[in-house]
């Protein structure tokens, strides 16, 4: 009894130090961690955002639980460049493992706030801000403000202004707040002129927070930007002061200053249009373009406009969805496009990239899924490629129409017969993309009732794949690539089944030829799971019930098979060789099919003289001989003392089978009889794949060693 008390204190003893020793390992490990985030934490104080970074990884390394270490990897990442994609998920990740060591989560949460709202998600945004404890801070607000003025209703549109006018007073120093409101506001005013509708927008709301901002301008020391956007909202005798005032500094740079300064003609036509290019640098706002366009009534203005668009070789933003953010980025030469790139949730991963060839598409590229479209003569599409997966759909022209992108003319920006001369007049219109359809949502059994062509990746060789050809949706043929090498086709003009033909050695010769099938599933017969039919051939017959039923080698074509192989189902099968290519069969192979009643495995080998009789016949089962016929006559078999050894009708001692297996390497050809000299006996001895059989001879004994069933004698 005390000898099992002690045992039992010792375990507890080993115990208790193993999981202190743990412990103390963590402890020491969160210790670290907890220091590269003191660390981290000056480095981004001090914007030193890549030691900030760095800092935050190490401390990661240690103890990878520290919210507050993901946080500051987030925020070092998207002031280092990193797309919004990337952070959104760092800085959701800080938030799933909720472990945080600061007392305050509020920089993460008006980070994740900030993300979600870019990304287009409104309400989840106002959720994260609005959650317990409540975040009230200027930050805070200013990404309230843009979530109300995007979910863009009128409830939404007042629900922002009544934020600005109470955070105008708390928060009287900072400008954010004056920059976001001028800068949505004149987004509605655009908007709502470009509609036909200049008041769309009013309110009195709107008016007493601009007259507010209005009471402290002009001003000689104000940011020129935000006295631009402020002079839009200013009427009569303030918004000629504004402009004077503000052409007065000189050195206006803005693209938006020609516009408001047509308002009040302080720029005759022609000179805006000069002013808002030369301000714009090649880089073009859609939005201004369209405004600065429907301001101009003069021939010789439009005529300018007109020119500087026809040379236009720059780069146009476009503003889909009036949030402020620029998901259409357009390049021009010469007045068309030549590159688009769009980015539906501005989350800097681009949804697709489009090529034009002056103003027509040449090819589309997705990013999810990765899909590369390239055109014939656009709309008709040529080729389609599943990057991903490596798969390629061809098309001969006008087979597919595919336009998830037009190339519109701009209704604000086109002119039709303006006099460019006393005897010349002229139509014009200004082409920009728009985005029909962003996501590509077509599938692969949409795509070959269309293809002419499909190429897929399969894995019977390495870098190998399948080409079909089919028409008007049925497969003809299919040729099959290892390295752009054929080695192998198919033809699928008589249905079901089908063979395929394989040149395995690329002597340009198909030696081998397989026979395909489909099984029914009600039978309750199993095939084997075979890569190359679930990937390939099941696209053939649009089922997954296909199966190889045979396979036949000839290779020395001379019309007689040296192998064939027929598959029966739950694995069963029959193979035979004939070595002498005489077409007859000399070895024989069955493996019988398995099922729940009888599930143990069973063989028969057999083998045959040249005429085609049965010489040889042996039943296994689970591996293990278990009847042996010699010309209809069965055989005892014993067992030897070495593995895969047995002898017929009588055994002899283990140092026979010693010397038997020595020789056994010289014995090349299975099913064939060969006669061994051991010590003072002769012994006959025939291989069956690794197995041998041997059998003392005496003279006594039929005539067995001929040229039909013997290989030879070994001394």
């Amino acid at each position: 009894m005390k000898k099992v008390i002690l045992f039992f204190l010792m375990v507890f003893v080993f115990s208790t130090v193993f999981l202190s020793a743990q412990d103390s390992a963590k402890s020491a490990n969160k210790n670290t961690a907890i220091r590269c985030y003191k660390l981290a934490e000056s480095c981004m104080v001090g914007k030193d955002w890549q030691n900030a970074l760095n800092q935050a990884e190490l401390g990661l390394s240690y103890d990878d639980s520290i919210s507050d270490l993901i946080y500051i990897k987030a925020t070092a990442k998207i002031n280092l460049g990193h797309s919004k994609n990337e952070v959104i998920k760092i800085i959701k990740e800080a938030f799933d493992k909720n472990n945080w060591i600061s007392y305050s989560q509020t920089g993460a949460r008006i980070l994740y706030a900030d993300l979600l709202s870019d990304e287009g998600f409104y309400k989840e945004s106002l959720s994260v801000l609005d959650a317990k404890p409540l975040l009230f801070s200027a930050d805070a607000e200013i990404i309230r403000i843009k979530n109300y003025y995007r979910i863009a209703t009128p409830d939404s549109y007042n629900q922002a202004r009544l934020k600005i006018n109470s955070s105008r007073r708390v928060y009287s120093s900072d400008q954010r707040f004056e920059n976001i409101f001028f800068l949505y506001e004149l987004m509605l005013k655009k908007n709502a002129y470009l509609e036909g509708e200049s008041s769309k927008y009013d309110s009195e709301l709107l008016e007493v927070i601009a007259n507010s901002y209005l009471a402290k301008y002009p001003n000689y020391n104000a940011n020129s930007e935000l006295e631009i956007y402020a002079a839009f909202f200013a009427q009569g005798d303030l918004k000629d002061r504004l402009i004077s005032a503000i052409a007065a500094k000189g050195n206006v740079q803005s693209p938006l200053f020609p516009i408001l300064a047509l308002t009040n003609e302080f720029y005759s036509q022609e000179d805006a249009v000069l002013k808002f290019f030369d301000n714009s640098k090649n880089e073009i706002n859609l939005d201004l373009l369209e405004v600065l366009s429907k301001q101009l009534t003069q021939a010789p203005a439009i005529k300018i406009l007109i020119e500087k668009l026809n040379e236009f070789g720059g780069r146009l933003f476009i503003d889909c969805d009036s949030d402020l953010q620029n998901e259409f980025v357009v390049d021009y030469s010469l007045g068309r496009p030549i590159k688009a790139s769009y980015d539906s949730n501005n989350d800097d991963v681009k949804d697709l990239i489009i090529n034009f060839d002056y103003g027509v598409a040449l090819d589309i590229k997705y990013s999810n899924p990765c899909v590369d479209i390239e055109y014939g003569a656009f709309p008709a599409v040529k080729t389609i490629k599943f990057n991903d997966e490596d798969c390629r759909f061809d098309f001969l022209y006008d087979d597919f129409i595919f336009t998830p992108i037009s190339v519109i003319a701009d209704p604000f920006i086109s002119f039709y017969d303006i006099s460019l001369s006393e005897e010349e007049s002229a139509d014009f219109e200004f082409y920009i993309p728009r985005m029909d359809n962003d996501k590509f949502t077509l599938t692969k059994s949409e795509l070959m009732t269309k293809t002419v062509c499909v190429t897929l990746p399969i894995t019977e060789r390495y870098n190998s794949v399948v080409e079909y050809t089919l028409l008007q949706g049925q497969l003809k043929f299919a040729k099959f690539f290892e390295d752009d090498k054929q080695y192998a086709y198919c033809d699928f003009e008589s249905g079901l089944p089908f063979t395929r033909l394989v040149d395995q050695d690329f002597d340009g010769y198909f030696e081998t030829t397989e026979y395909y099938d489909i099984y029914n599933p009600q039978d309750n017969i199993k095939y084997d799971d075979n890569n190359l039919i679930r990937e390939v051939f099941s696209l053939v017959a649009d089922s997954q019930n296909i199966y190889l039923k045979e396979v036949r080698i000839d290779r020395n074509a001379n019309a007689i098979c040296e192998y064939t192989e027929e598959f029966l189902g739950n694995d069963g099968r029959i193979a035979c060789w004939d070595y002498d290519d005489n077409g007859v069969v000399d070895l024989r192979y069955k493996k019988n099919p398995h099922s729940e009643e009888n599930p143990s495995k069973s063989e028969e080998v057999s083998f045959y003289n040249s005429k085609g009789d049965e010489i040889v016949k042996m039943i296994l089962l689970d591996d293990i001989p278990i009847q042996l016929f010699y010309q209809g006559k069965e055989i005892m078999i014993f067992a030897g003392k070495n593995n895969n050894f047995y002898w017929l009708e009588e055994e002899l001692s283990a140092d026979y089978e010693e010397e038997i297996l020595s020789k056994a390497t010289q014995i090349t050809q299975e099913g064939k009889i060969t006669l061994l000299k051991v010590k003072d006996k002769e012994i006959l001895v025939i291989r069956v794949f690794d197995d041998y059989y041997c059998k003392i001879s005496y003279p006594s004994d039929p005539q067995l060693l001929n040229p039909e069933n013997s290989e030879n004698k070994i001394e």
